[in-house]
Order: C-alpha cells, then sequence, then structure tokens
C-alpha cells in the first residue's frame, strides 16, 4: 500500500460542501455508496481532497444515547491504497475524541482493504457480532498526527 496522498483534508459541511460532495456520491460505485453509509447530514463529517476534488470521505453519527459514534468510510477506487481513508479516519477520530466521544469502526471480516484501514489507524477489534462484523475500537493517539 502506498502511504503518501497529496491534497487537503478538512472537515466537511452541509451548508458548504453540498455540490462537491454530491460530485463524489455520482463518482461512486452504488454498491459502495449502500455499505459505506457516509452521509453529508451526520454529525461529523471529513473529506480529503486531491486537485480540488473529493476523493475520500468519512463521516459519523451518534449511537442512540450514548458517547459512541459509528465512522463510515469510502474512498473512490481510483485513489484508494495512497492514506486517504486513514488520514480521514484518524482526523475524524480526533475530533471525536475532543467532542466526548469514542469513535467506533465497524467492518466485514473479510473487506481487507476496511481492515487494512483498522490497521492504519490503530484499532483493536472490540466484538464480533455473528462473525460477520467486527466492531472496532480507536486506540487513542495523544500527540500523533
Amino acid at each position: 500500500m502506498q502511504e503518501k496522498s497529496e491534497g487537503a483534508l478538512r472537515e466537511l459541511t452541509k451548508e458548504g460542501d453540498e455540490t462537491v460532495f454530491s460530485e463524489f456520491q455520482s463518482s461512486a460505485p452504488e454498491q459502495d455508496l449502500g455499505s459505506t453509509y457516509v452521509e453529508l447530514e451526520h454529525w461529523l463529517v471529513f473529506g480529503a481532497f486531491e486537485h480540488e476534488h473529493l476523493v475520500s470521505a468519512a463521516s459519523m453519527y451518534p449511537w442512540s444515547n450514548a458517547q459512541i459514534a459509528d465512522i463510515g468510510v469510502l474512498t473512490l477506487e481510483a485513489f484508494r491504497g495512497k492514506g486517504y481513508a486513514r488520514k480521514v479516519v484518524r482526523a475524524m477520530s480526533k475530533h471525536a475524541y475532543m467532542q466526548g466521544y469514542e469513535p467506533q469502526y465497524r467492518c466485514q471480516l473479510d473487506n481487507h482493504a476496511s481492515l487494512a484501514v483498522a490497521k492504519a489507524v490503530i484499532l483493536q477489534v472490540g466484538r464480533n457480532f455473528s462473525g460477520l462484523t467486527a466492531l472496532m475500537e480507536i486506540i487513542p493517539m495523544m500527540g500523533s498526527e
């Protein structure tokens, strides 16, 4: 996996990024959109840009009345393996921690790319549901990028 990625990384807002997010979604396969559940309307959304185009986005939303927030991440196929997902998940998770939330990352156990993001962001398996989905907990990384 290539670790270098260029471009800006920032929080996205519904008010300021609706057009760029819509373009991002229309560039992604329908199956990816459904399985990742990344939405601009969620509580917290971050994106990575290459040449002013959104290439990776992650969003999170709080669970019920808990201080836990579920993460979804999607990187356009042509930009996978360049570290974008790792960067958006890490930045968004740090922001969530500062707001008092514990980020949770779920993925299929056979989704090797998603598991690689989990390892790159320093995640640990927290629970296993039905042998199909791992619920991972982000370990706080104070002082790291």
